[in-house]
């Protein structure tokens, strides 16, 4: 019998006593297997003895433990997905420390090594698994639709050594599971899988102090965070709304995708809606990239007090696009780069810095927002008309508060509305006018459009029209070369 030497304890038979721990894997070992794990030799499979812990564990509410060792596998089946399952569910599975409890999945296996689906409430800590030299997922831990939610686990202080599958961990639609201190790593100097996997479409995603090595993190989330992370990128994924923080990371340049961040999908509405990172560096230094970030954008992209280091001249890629009605801006402040970034906007996205410090000259950078866009020719009869846009054709503009600057020129020939009655509109300047507000613009070249005549610029609707010197309408000419410039108030 037992007694705790404490005041008001009861006697209980050891049998109870015993009641109280988890089960112990090598409970259900042979004593040749115990000392092949003892001696860190894994020579001798010990798959039925761990699925014979997850299935009485299952059966009796229990965690298994798994003392230090090194313990070769095949596929292992936890919790709802034990091979006879129960109604009720297992507390967790702990190893004794995560250096020193080794899963080794035996040659050539195939499919997972630790398949958890849709488990609730599980404390998973403190192993490794390895899959070195296999072709075999490490770890399956999704909500597998059809079986239930996975949702409120712990997921902490874990180890994976990745061999040859595309996915090595797959954490997709776990729900209110936060994974903390988590290593994957592969042997892969172009980093092309998946190391880690954590895409919901719901709720949120948190990641703390987890490290993917040799491989990239696939996330997705309607709201996330990732808090002290370092890895070979970040791909957000596609069917997410993506609202995502980002802090003290330490990123790389993936070598397959030439970047740092990209879009799994740059399909329309597959955006990046959101994207904040504070104190985070962006190193390329020995990673060929392309572009810093090469993504399918929504409305925002800030980055507070970061470092960029390597010699990737773009901040945004060739691929990156956006999704949004109204051009992203991307937003730098504060921070340092190594003197080979460049700030050139691209398409849809608008560059905003202010006091960002080139570190190879001391200078600091302020760039106040603006961007580019493309003006259009048209007319105001029965069709807007076609035309060929000359090569000298620019559109820039700088925004101040709530006024924006601009100066562009259109050049053109061949319009097919010119000649209609149709009267000469420019269009195409960024961003929505605001009706009450201050608009004004400067005709400072019109080469032979209007042949001589006395011609003046005016806003009318959001548009560049033009007057004759007694206030009438001027007709479209078949060909012009305009250059103009002015400001405009705008709504937000």
């Amino acid at each position: 019998m037992f007694t705790a030497k404490a005041e008001g304890a009861h006697t209980r038979s050891f049998a109870e006593k015993l009641d109280d721990y988890a089960l112990s894997v090598m409970d259900f070992m042979s004593p040749e297997q115990i000392s092949d794990a003892r001696q860190r030799l894994g020579r001798i499979d010990c798959t039925a003895a761990f699925n014979a812990a997850f299935d009485a564990a299952q059966r009796s509410g229990r965690t298994v433990y798994v003392p230090d060792g090194v313990y070769l596998v095949g596929n292992l089946r936890f919790g709802s997905q034990s091979t006879s399952a129960g109604s009720l569910s297992p507390l967790g599975l702990l190893g004794q420390s995560k250096l020193g409890t080794i899963l080794r999945a035996r040659a050539g296996l195939t499919g997972t090594v630790l398949q958890s689906w849709s488990i609730t409430g599980v404390t998973f800590s403190d192993f490794t698994i390895e899959t070195a030299g296999t072709a075999a997922m490490a770890w399956d831990c999704r909500w597998k639709a059809g079986d239930g939610p996975s949702t409120q686990n712990v997921i902490r202080h874990i180890i994976v050594t990745g061999g040859t599958a595309p996915v090595h961990v797959n954490w997709d639609n776990l729900n209110d599971t936060y994974p903390t201190e988590v290593t994957v790593r592969v042997d892969d100097r172009q980093a092309a899988s998946c190391g880690i996997s954590m895409v919901q479409g719901g709720g949120l995603s948190l990641l703390r102090g987890c490290i993917w090595s040799g491989c990239f993190l696939r996330f997705g989330s309607q709201n996330g965070k990732i808090d002290g992370c370092w890895g070979h990128g970040i791909e957000f994924a596609k069917g997410c709304t993506n609202h995502v923080e980002i802090s003290a990371g330490y990123f790389y340049g993936n070598p397959t995708h030439k970047s740092v961040f990209w879009s799994q999908s740059y399909s329309s509405f597959n955006s990046v809606r959101a994207l904040v990172c504070t104190a985070t560096q962006f190193v390329t230094e020995n990673t060929p990239t392309a572009a810093y970030f090469d993504l399918n954008a929504y409305s925002i992209l800030k980055f507070t007090a970061c470092q960029w280091l390597g010699p990737t001249p773009a901040l945004i890629g060739a691929r990156a696009r956006t999704d949004s009605y109204a051009t992203v801006l991307v937003r730098i402040e504060g921070g340092t780069h190594t003197g080979k970034l460049t700030l050139g906007d691209r398409p849809g996205f608008e560059i905003e810095c202010d006091a960002f410090m080139n570190d190879a000259t001391g200078r600091m950078v302020t760039k106040a927002r603006g961007g580019s866009f493309v003006p259009e020719v048209r007319g105001n009869g029965r069709t807007p008309g076609t035309y060929a846009r000359g090569g000298k054709t620019f559109g820039r503009y700088r925004r101040q508060g709530n006024i924006v600057h601009f100066r562009l020129r259109i050049e053109w020939s061949g319009h097919s509305a010119a000649g209609n009655n149709a009267s000469l509109y420019i269009l195409g300047l960024p961003l929505e006018f605001d009706a009450d507000g201050v608009e004004t613009v400067t005709l400072e070249y019109s080469g032979s459009s209007f042949a001589g005549r006395n011609v003046r610029a005016n806003f009318a609707n959001g548009a560049i029209a033009f007057l004759t010197a007694d206030g009438g309408p001027v007709a479209l000419p078949r060909d012009g070369d305009l250059i103009l410039s002015g400001n405009y108030s705008v709504t937000a």
